[in-house]
């Protein structure tokens, strides 16, 4: 059985949660942030998506992101597979393993964005339809073997495999309403790690900060900013995750 550190929450702001990955350990709590009472919830020991992170159902909000069309293109059998998988972790309240997901397929974020989305530079940021966000925007992160690499360096890899692959630095502040920001930025690592990047040893560009808000049934994205400047995302608890 793996013991995995959650937190809930009992006053507004937002506080550090464990993201994503068996074996990524948790991230620190924002110094100043909401009093929590912390718990311990036994897991079995998850694959590469890791086990689920104990957290409240998503609350209402305007707008179902899950009645949103799945993609404009022909479902494969992976996309079915993806979109049943998110449908558990949403209904299941599991943040991590729907953020795994949605980065990884793009039926999966289909569904799970919304109407309008804040996107660009942080400075002068511009807001996009569901529609443009999809034709026009490559979700910035992705998620592979217990680690986050820019989506820009997934794709050069794609096309040629001598590209070396940009692990990301990142932590997950929950808000008291369910609500999700992931502060991110592409960092050099010591290679030391078994099951991820190692330590982080600095972390460089780009950067940027994503928020995810609760609907009925599960969450949407609302904002992708990137570039962001450097006092923007939360670099103290960024490094406090990675260097455990």
């Amino acid at each position: 059985m793996k013991r995995t550190i959650a937190t809930i929450i009992h006053a507004a702001g937002f506080v550090s949660a464990t993201i994503v990955l068996a074996g990524c350990g948790e991230a620190a709590t924002r110094a100043g942030g909401a009093a929590t009472d912390t718990v311990v919830a036994d897991q079995a020991a998850g694959g590469a998506a890791g086990g689920a992170v104990a957290t409240t159902t998503p609350t209402a909000a305007a707008t179902d992101a899950t009645t949103a069309p799945a993609t404009a293109q022909p479902l494969t059998d992976s996309d079915r597979m993806a979109l049943q998988s998110i449908d558990e972790a949403c209904r299941a309240g599991d943040f991590n393993q729907f953020l795994f997901l949605f980065s990884h397929n793009a039926a999966a974020r289909a569904r799970h964005i919304a109407a309008d989305v804040s996107v660009g530079d942080e400075a002068s940021p511009r807001r996009v339809s569901r529609a443009d966000y999809l034709a026009g925007h490559r979700f910035p992160v992705q998620v592979m073997d217990y680690t986050m690499y820019t989506a820009q360096s997934v794709d050069q890899r794609d096309r040629d495999p001598d590209v070396r692959l940009q692990p990301v630095a990142w932590v997950v502040n929950t808000a008291s309403d369910n609500r999700r920001r992931i502060d991110w930025a592409a960092g050099v690592f010591d290679g030391s790690g078994e099951e991820g990047p190692g330590r982080l040893l600095r972390l460089t560009s780009p950067s940027g900060v994503i928020h995810f808000s609760p609907t009925d049934t599960c969450w949407e994205l609302r904002s992708d900013l990137s570039p962001v400047a450097a006092d923007s995302i939360d670099t103290d608890a960024i490094m406090a995750r990675f260097n455990r």
